[in-house]
């Protein structure tokens, strides 16, 4: 018994196509186009990840050509001395950014891990100091206040103080 829908060809080397086979091979190939378009994009964001620090690096070191080409001596070796600043400033920023992030999930990923072999009830006779869950309380409190931090010092090292309207 099969399938009545698909028929084998007269020669028993694969399917006829009708409109059954048509419909099949339709959805397999959107199947394979979804997850070829998620893979992709996760290896993008990752290619972008790995070399975001090559492009700031990149551009400094174009700005640091221009200027050479232009000024003094001194004036290049106060402006490579701000390049370079500016490079491990942006590396630092992306660093922290990706940090920032990664603090939303963690704690609710950890409380899930936990819950599925080691319910709230379990605890509720257990000291504050021993209680896991209490402990992550306090960890998402701490975290709370590092993303702020971190929320505040990325956004004010981002502003373009240059392009500040005065009125």
């Amino acid at each position: 018994m099969g399938n009545l829908a698909f028929e084998d060809k007269s020669s028993r080397e694969g399917l006829q196509e009708n409109k059954t086979f048509q419909i099949l091979k339709q959805k397999i190939l959107n199947i394979l186009e979804i997850d070829r378009a998620i893979i992709a994009k996760k290896m993008k964001l990752f290619y972008d990840d790995v070399h975001a620090d090559d492009k700031v690096k990149e551009d400094a070191d174009k700005l640091a050509k221009r200027i050479e080409e232009k000024d003094g001596e001194n004036e290049q070796k106060i402006l490579r001395g701000m390049a370079t600043s500016a490079i491990v400033t942006a590396s630092f920023s992306h660093e922290l950014g990706n940090l920032s992030s990664v603090l939303n999930s963690r704690i609710n990923n950890l409380i899930e891990m936990l819950e599925e072999n080691q319910p709230p009830n379990l605890y509720q006779d257990t000291p504050d100091f021993l209680n896991p869950y209490v402990l992550i309380e306090e960890m998402r409190g701490q975290d709370a206040k590092l993303q702020s931090w971190l929320k505040f010092s990325l956004t004010s090292a981002r502003k373009d103080k240059r392009r500040k309207k005065l009125y």
